[in-house]
C-alpha cells in the first residue's frame, strides 16, 4: 500500500546524505516507522476481511492494529518534522493527530476512563468513538479513510522535501 511513499523517502534519505547536518537517526526511525505503518495496514486489510464474522478475537486485534497505526503515523510525522526539509507536519496531518491526541492517547480525563468504543464498517473499517461527552468534538471518519488521506499527504510531503534536497544538493 505504502510502496512508493516508502521509495519515495529511501530516494530523500539519499538525497539527504549529501546534505549537512541530515539527523540520520530520525530518518532511520521515520523509515522503519514506515514500513511497520504499511506492514500494520496490509495486516489489518486481511485480517477485516475475516473479521466480519463477529470473531471476538480478531476485532480485538483489529482494535489493536488500528490504534498502533494512529500511534506509529503520529511518531513518524513527529520524526519526519526533525529532519530538514520538512517542517512542522502536524497541521497537515490533522486526522492523525486529533485522533492520536483525542481518542488514543489522552482520550480522558483524570476522572474519567482512558478508553474509547470502535465502530466497524466495511467502508470506514474501524472507526474509534468517543466514549464521554467532552470528547465528541472530533469524529474520527475510519482507518480506511484515514489511511488514504495519510498516504495522499505523506507522498505529497516527501516530494516536497526531495523537491527542497535536490536544490539543494544542486547548488
Amino acid at each position: 500500500m505504502l510502496y512508493e511513499e516508502i521509495e519515495l523517502l529511501h530516494k530523500f534519505r539519499n538525497l539527504s546524505w549529501t546534505i549537512r547536518n541530515t539527523p540520520d537517526h530520525f530518518l532511520n526511525e521515520a523509515f522503519a516507522r514506515l514500513i511497520r505503518i504499511d506492514t500494520l495496514y496490509q495486516r489489518y486489510i486481511t485480517t477485516e476481511k475475516k473479521a466480519y464474522s463477529i470473531d471476538l478475537e480478531l476485532m480485538d486485534l483489529l482494535i489493536l492494529d488500528a490504534e498502533n497505526f494512529y500511534y506509529q503515523a503520529f511518531r513518524l510525522i513527529c520524526c519526519l518534522e526533525n529532519v530538514p526539509g520538512f517542517g512542522k507536519l502536524r497541521g497537515k496531518f490533522l486526522e492523525i493527530t486529533r485522533i492520536r491526541n483525542a481518542l488514543i492517547e489522552h482520550s480522558g480525563r483524570q476522572t474519567e476512563p482512558l478508553s474509547a468504543t470502535y465502530s466497524m464498517s466495511r467502508d470506514a473499517g474501524i472507526q474509534i468513538k468517543p466514549q464521554t461527552k467532552a470528547q465528541t468534538y472530533y469524529h474520527d471518519q475510519g482507518i480506511n479513510n484515514n489511511m488514504l488521506t495519510f498516504k495522499n499527504t505523506l507522498n505529497k510531503e516527501i516530494r516536497r522535501a526531495i523537491a527542497k534536497a535536490d536544490q539543494l544538493h544542486k547548488t
